[in-house]
């Protein structure tokens, strides 16, 4: 199989094998990171926005219990995704 790359992008395998009465094995490997020169990761606006909502709602939902110091990495994951949203683009860590 092949499979073509134009961008930067990441790549996992999954195989399955149908048994006798119905029962199924698969297997599933760890992504590979392939990373592109000039051709930056770029996720799809509704990807970006889903991990957006989801930490603006982790943060209404955890003021009062968490402290400042845990709320603080909810508020920066935030700011990463806003970021992305702006940039179209997902910078190296």
């Amino acid at each position: 199989m092949k499979v073509p790359i134009e961008q930067s992008s990441w790549v996992a395998v999954r195989c399955f094998e149908k048994h006798p009465g119905d029962r199924i094995r698969f297997a599933h490997t760890a992504p590979v990171h392939l990373e592109i020169p000039g051709k930056p990761l770029r996720p799809r606006p509704a990807e970006v926005q889903y991990f957006i909502d989801r930490m603006e709602q982790e943060i209404e939902r955890n003021k009062g219990v968490l402290s400042a110091v845990e709320l603080k990495e909810y508020q920066d994951a935030l700011e990463h995704y806003r970021r992305i949203a702006k940039t179209g683009a997902v910078e190296p860590q």
